[in-house]
C-alpha cells in the first residue's frame, strides 16, 4: 500500500485542522528510519474558490476565484490516497521540483527563527498558488476546485 504514494497523487487528509480536505503530495520525507514514522508535504486548499457565470464582470470572477492554499508536514496514516494525479506543471517541472526541495531542506533543519520559516513558507505558498490557479482557469481538473460534500 505505501507503494501507491507518489508525487502528485491526490490525496484525502483525514486528521487535524484540515481533515476531509483534498491535497497533493509534493514530496515523502527523506529521513525515514526503522522508528521514525514516514511523512509527506502536502499543498492543498484551505478556501475553495467560489461559482463563477458568464455574466460576471471581470473584477466579480477575480474575488470569486480566490483561493487559500495550505502546505502542511502530514503522517502516512493520517491521508487516504485516491486514484487521481495531478500534474503541478509540466512545463515548469524542474522549476517545481527544485522549489519543493528547498522548502523541503528548509523544513528539515528545522530553523528556531519563526520569520524566516514564516516568510520561506509564504514564499513557497504563493508559488503554489500561482500553480493552482493556472489550473483552475485551465478548467482540466474541476472536480480539485470543489469542496468535498458530507
Amino acid at each position: 500500500m505505501k507503494t501507491c504514494f507518489k508525487n502528485g497523487r491526490v490525496v484525502l487528509i483525514l486528521r487535524g485542522r484540515f481533515a476531509g480536505s483534498k491535497a497533493i503530495i509534493l514530496t515523502k520525507s527523506s529521513n525515514f528510519d526503522k522508528n521514525a514514522v514516514q511523512t509527506f508535504i502536502l499543498a492543498g486548499l484551505q478556501k475553495y474558490p467560489q461559482m463563477i457565470t458568464r455574466k460576471m464582470s471581470l473584477k466579480k470572477v477575480s474575488k470569486k476565484s480566490r483561493m487559500k492554499i495550505f502546505i502542511k508536514k502530514v503522517n502516512i496514516n493520517h491521508v487516504f490516497p485516491t486514484r487521481f494525479f495531478i500534474d503541478l506543471n509540466k512545463t515548469t517541472d524542474k522549476l517545481v521540483n527544485e522549489k519543493i526541495e528547498d522548502y523541503k531542506d528548509f523544513i528539515e533543519k528545522k530553523i528556531e527563527n519563526k520569520e524566516l520559516l514564516s516568510k520561506e513558507k509564504k514564499i513557497f505558498s504563493s508559488f503554489l498558488k500561482n500553480i493552482f490557479l493556472d489550473q483552475f482557469f485551465s478548467g482540466k481538473q474541476k472536480w480539485f476546485f470543489e469542496k468535498l460534500k458530507f
